[in-house]
């Protein structure tokens, strides 16, 4: 006589069981993937931010390397005697048929407000006037010459990196000391004889190179957001509220960098700011030495 065998399933409990840990399992699984997923996001932005800063500090310091500093030239400050990164260069600019050139940089936050870019204009310097607006001529040396505004600048200047929230700069002294343009152009005041006018600039005592208040190097500082979370603040509207917080003054002996940095770190605290905004945020900062050319 042939006997069956009974077949035997998995009990209730068994099947609870494994779906509570195949439930787990997929948890574990998909919070790995999440971490995962966020570092390489991370690791993406700060590679973003650095590759934009690199450039932008690299094609400064190029262009500082080839400044002409001069006791017949201005530079770092306007016609109305306002600070600004610009001066002339042992480089061809525009049509310009001059190996000299005046490099301005600036922030744009005119052209797409919720996308502030470091800008990078310049203009050929020929040896007559024309009619070319992006040409030059050296008629008045000891200031510079006027120059288009910088919300019309912004139309036709190169763009260096986007997502810039602040950009400045400092200069630095033989002896050590770190002033602002805003410093410098006060200690730098002088009555002019004979006139009601005074001079204005950037300090140097050419017959004394080693003199202590010599400037001899630019601090640049500058802060980077990478290009997905300048989407997000302009998503979250606080593109305003960044730039607003970078606007502050370094104390004495502070580079601009240490202060935005320290403006970073108190952000921890602030709820306008998103926390992934905040981490994305980068500050850098270098130091460029300045050619002489008595």
């Amino acid at each position: 006589m042939r006997t069956t065998r009974r077949r035997r399933a998995f009990t209730l409990i068994e099947m609870l069981t494994s779906m509570a840990v195949l439930a787990i399992l997929v948890v574990i699984l998909a919070q790995s993937i999440g971490m995962v997923s966020n570092a390489w996001r991370a690791g993406k932005a700060r590679i973003d931010n650095f590759s934009q800063a690199r450039l932008a500090l690299s094609l400064l310091d190029r262009d500082l390397q080839s400044a002409i500093l001069r006791r017949d030239l201005a530079v770092f400050f306007d016609k109305n005697g306002d600070p600004a990164c610009a001066f002339y260069t042992e480089m061809r600019g525009g049509e310009g048929n001059r190996r000299v050139s005046l490099v301005r940089y600036f922030l744009d936050t005119t052209t797409e407000p919720d996308n502030p870019t470091l800008k990078r204009d310049d203009f050929g310097l020929n040896y007559e006037s024309g009619a070319d607006a992006r040409t030059l001529t050296l008629g008045v040396t000891d200031e510079l010459p006027d120059l288009p505004d910088l919300a019309d600048a912004a139309l036709t200047a190169n763009t260096v990196a986007e997502g810039v929230l602040a950009f400045n700069w400092q200069f630095l002294t033989n002896d050590g000391s770190l002033l602002t343009a805003e410093e410098v152009l006060a200690a730098n005041r002088v009555p002019v004889e004979g006139s009601d006018s005074e001079t204005q600039g950037v300090y140097f005592n050419f017959n004394d190179p080693d003199f202590d208040k010599n400037i001899r190097a630019l601090v640049i500082s500058v802060v980077i957001l990478d290009g997905g979370t300048t989407r997000l603040a302009e998503e979250l509207e606080v593109v305003d509220n960044l730039l607003t917080a970078f606007q502050v003054v370094p104390e004495p002996g502070e580079t601009y960098a240490e202060a935005w940095q320290d403006e970073v770190d108190a952000m921890q605290t602030s709820s306008e700011i998103p926390v992934l905004v905040q981490r994305s945020i980068r500050v850098f900062e270098r130091t460029v030495k300045l050619p002489l050319n008595l």
